[in-house]
């Protein structure tokens, strides 16, 4: 919709644009996991987030051009730096709780954020454009959330070389 909307290109290529970058993140999410796997979860999310804050910006200015080859680039800026934060992501929270509580902790903390996040954040992105009077205000709040992330992370310590606690045997 914003593509349509507000960088003014025509739907058919705004979703051949959406449909490349699904298929940039389908690729880059397995490379993050399989990467943190060797050199650990919190130095990709760490890099990805940073990516986040400091890229938002430029990437939503060359999607906001209305070329559709700059909106493609900046959208597989976006799907990249997302696979690499969301591929080692679930190990990630998987090795953060203890096994008693990993399912429930797990439930609570990834629907909470969806809700919280997922839920509002048209809502917030519509409501920055309209106070600022600028397209490109929602790139903001695209770096508002991986700056809390990034934030956490650095309070984190590395999970991915330490087994998990094993699963119970059965009778």
């Amino acid at each position: 919709s914003w593509l349509r909307l507000d960088a003014h290109l025509p739907l058919d290529e705004a979703l051949d644009i959406n449909t490349a970058s699904l298929i940039a993140l389908l690729l880059a999410l397995p490379a993050a996991a399989l990467l943190s796997d060797r050199i650990g979860r919190r130095p990709i999310m760490l890099a990805a987030a940073a990516g986040f804050v400091l890229l938002s910006w430029p990437l939503f200015a060359l999607m906001h051009t209305g070329r559709p080859e700059l909106v493609l680039l900046g959208q597989l800026g976006f799907a990249v730096l997302l696979g690499a934060y969301a591929g080692p992501c679930p190990a990630a929270m998987a090795e953060l709780f203890p096994k008693p509580v990993r399912c429930a902790a797990l439930g609570a903390a990834f629907n909470i954020t969806a809700a919280v996040f997922g839920g509002t954040t048209p809502l917030v992105a519509a409501a920055l454009i309209a106070q600022t009077g600028s397209d490109l205000a929602p790139a903001w709040y695209a770096i508002l959330a991986p700056a809390v992330a990034l934030g956490t992370l650095l309070t984190v310590a590395e999970s991915a070389f330490r087994p998990l606690d094993p699963a119970p045997q059965l009778a």
